[in-house]
C-alpha cells in the first residue's frame, strides 16, 4: 500500500473490503512458521510472542520452563523472527549468549527480551532487558534493572500490556509505563495514590489506549458510606492525555455496594474514541466528552433476555452460600479468562455471550446491543465445538471465536449492524465456522499427560491419530490468526493471514 499511487481513502476501501470477503468465507494464505518433532524428554514449546505484524519465537537453554536436557552443555541461545506480511518460510536466528530468558514482548519496531545478564541474588526481583529491532533483525542494546517484577497482583506478564513501543505494567495504583526506542528504554510512572483509599487498578486487560488519552478503571475497595448494613463506595475511571504531559481526568462512576465490585470485575470495560470515554460496568454504559468532563449519556440493561430465550443461564452467579440475585452480572453474561463482554464504540455497540439451554443440550449465544441496550441480534456458538477452551476476541469490527480444534468463527458486527435479526419466534441461527488449514485437528481432546503416555508408548515415536491437546499458543489480530499447538507427534507454529 505505501509504494501504491492509489489514494490513501480507496487503498483502505480495498483492504477492509478484501478483509470481510477473506474472513466470511474462510479464505486464507497459510504459513508454517516453525515446524519439529516432539518428544517426552523436551514436552514444551519454545515461547512464542506475536503483533499484528511479527511472530517473535525464543529458544533459551537457560530458561528451565522450556528446556530439560543437558545443561551442562547449553546450545545458543536464539530469537527468530517472522514478518507476517510475507510469505518467507524461514528467519534468520539471531544468537545471544549473556542474558538468561524469562519473557519476551513484541511491540510495533522491537522485540524486547527480558531475563537476567547478572545472576546475583540482590538483583532478583530486577529483570534487565535487551531490544531487538524487527527491521534490521539485529540487537541494538542490553540495560541492566530495567523491569521491576515486584508488587503485582497477578504476576509481571499477565499485568502487563502493550501498546505500540510501549509495555505498560499495572500494580494495585500505579501504571508503569517502558517506552522503548532504538537505544533506550525510559520509565514513566502514572500513580493514582493522591487521589484514592483502598482498592486496586483493574487488571490490565481492561487498558484503553488510542492515539491520544490512556484510561484505566478504579475499583474503591472501602472507606465509603453506610447505607443500611451495605458499605457503599464510589469507583473512578482514570484518564490520561499523552500529548499534555501525561496530565489527569478523573470520573466518577455513582456510588454503588463494595460487594459489586467481585461481580463487576469481568464486565467492567472501557473504550475511547473520538475524544469521548465509554464504560461498562455492571447493567449501565456511560459516555464522557473527556475534554468537557460531561456526562454524554447514561443507558442500563433492564433484563429482557428471558422474553426470547427459552431457560437462559439467567443471573447465574448467585454469592456462594446464597441463593440472591447477583446484581454485578448484567442478564446472564458469560464471564471466563478467554470470554468477556465487548465494547466497540465505533460502532456503538456492545457484545457478550449467553449460556442458555436448548432442550437438554447446553448452548452459548452471541449477542449484540447497541449502546441504548436495543438489541441487534444474535447468533448461537456451534454446539459441536469444545466450548470450554472458547476463546474470544474483538479485532476492529470483527468478533472472533477461536475454538481448541484450529477452527474459528467470525461475525462481522458492521454488516451485522445494516441486517439486524428482528423477528425472535425461532431459536437463533449457529455461527458458520471454518477451519484454520492444515491446523484443523480431528479426534478427542485430551490432556497432555495423556498425550506424552501415548508418545512413550508409541512404537513409531508419533502420537496416535485421534488425539490432540489444547493449544500452547494463540494470537488473533484483525489480519491474521497466529497458532502454536502440538499434532501427531509435532510442533507447529502456523501463521493463517486473511489479506
Amino acid at each position: 500500500m505505501k509504494e501504491s499511487p492509489v489514494g490513501t481513502l480507496r487503498n483502505l476501501y480495498i483492504l477492509c473490503d478484501a478483509l470481510r470477503k477473506n474472513w466470511g468465507s474462510g479464505l486464507l494464505k497459510e504459513n508454517i512458521l516453525l515446524e519439529e518433532k516432539e518428544s517426552p524428554a523436551d514436552w514444551a514449546s519454545p515461547c512464542v510472542r506475536t503483533s499484528p505484524s511479527t511472530v517473535a519465537v525464543v529458544c533459551d537453554s537457560k530458561n528451565e520452563d522450556f528446556w530439560s536436557g543437558n545443561l551442562s552443555e547449553p546450545t545458543p541461545a536464539t530469537i527468530r523472527l517472522w514478518d507476517l506480511g510475507t510469505n518467507s518460510n524461514s528467519s534468520p536466528e539471531i544468537h545471544y549468549n549473556s542474558l538468561s530468558y524469562h519473557t519476551h514482548f513484541v511491540l510495533d519496531d522491537f522485540v524486547v527480551v527480558m531475563g537476567r545478564i547478572n545472576q546475583e541474588i540482590r538483583s532478583r526481583s530486577q529483570l534487565d532487558a535487551m531490544v531487538v529491532s524487527i527491521q534490521d533483525q539485529k540487537i541494538l542494546f542490553t540495560k541492566e534493572k530495567t523491569f521491576n517484577t515486584q508488587n503485582f497482583m497477578r504476576g509481571f506478564e499477565k499485568d502487563s500490556q502493550v501498546f505500540k513501543n510501549t509495555i505498560a505494567s499495572f500494580r494495585r495504583k500505579t501504571i508503569t509505563l517502558h517506552q522503548v526506542t532504538k537505544d533506550d528504554v525510559t520509565v514513566k510512572v502514572l500513580d493514582v495514590e493522591d487521589a484514592v483509599g483502598r482498592g486496586m487498578l483493574l487488571h490490565s486487560k481492561f487498558l484503553a489506549w488510542d492515539e491520544t488519552f490512556l484510561a484505566h478503571p478504579f475499583l474503591s475497595l472501602g472507606a465509603g458510606m453506610m447505607r443500611g448494613n451495605e458499605m457503599i463506595v464510589e469507583h473512578k475511571i482514570f484518564c490520561w492525555e499523552q500529548q499534555n504531559n501525561w496530565s489527569r481526568k478523573e470520573f466518577l462512576v455513582p456510588l454503588s455496594r463494595v460487594d459489586d465490585i467481585h461481580n463487576a470485575l469481568g464486565i467492567y470495560q472501557v473504550a475511547l474514541h473520538q475524544g469521548k470515554l465509554f464504560a461498562l460496568q455492571n447493567r449501565t454504559i456511560r459516555v464522557w466528552q473527556i475534554e468537557s468532563g460531561e456526562l454524554l449519556s447514561t443507558a442500563t440493561l433492564t433484563d429482557p433476555l428471558p422474553a426470547f430465550y427459552p431457560n437462559p443461564a439467567y443471573n447465574s452467579n448467585p454469592r456462594r452460600g446464597s441463593t440472591r440475585r447477583t446484581e454485578g452480572n448484567p442478564s446472564g453474561f458469560l464471564q471466563t479468562d478467554g470470554i468477556g463482554v465487548y465494547l466497540q464504540p465505533q460502532l456503538g455497540l456492545v457484545v457478550g455471550l449467553l449460556s442458555s439451554h436448548h432442550g437438554k443440550r447446553p448452548v452459548y449465544i452471541v449477542v449484540v446491543f447497541n449502546l441504548h441496550w436495543h438489541l441487534v441480534g444474535s447468533m448461537t456458538v456451534p454446539e459441536e465445538k469444545d466450548l470450554a477452551k472458547l476463546d474470544v476476541y474483538l479485532v476492529g469490527p470483527r468478533l472472533v471465536l477461536l475454538y481448541n480444534d484450529n477452527s474459528y468463527s467470525v461475525l462481522d458486527l458492521e454488516s451485522f449492524q445494516r441486517n439486524p435479526i428482528v423477528s425472535w419466534n425461532k431459536f437463533p441461527s449457529s455461527l458458520p465456522f471454518f477451519p484454520l488449514g492444515t491446523a484443523k485437528k480431528e479426534g478427542s481432546l485430551v490432556s497432555q499427560q495423556t498425550l506424552q503416555s501415548h508418545l512413550r508408548n508409541s512404537s513409531t515415536g508419533l502420537c496416535p491419530e485421534g488425539f490432540y491437546t489444547v493449544n500452547c499458543f494463540k494470537s488473533v489480530s484483525d489480519i491474521n490468526i497466529v497458532v502454536s499447538h502440538i499434532n501427531k507427534g509435532r510442533r507447529f507454529i502456523q501463521s493463517f493471514s486473511f489479506l
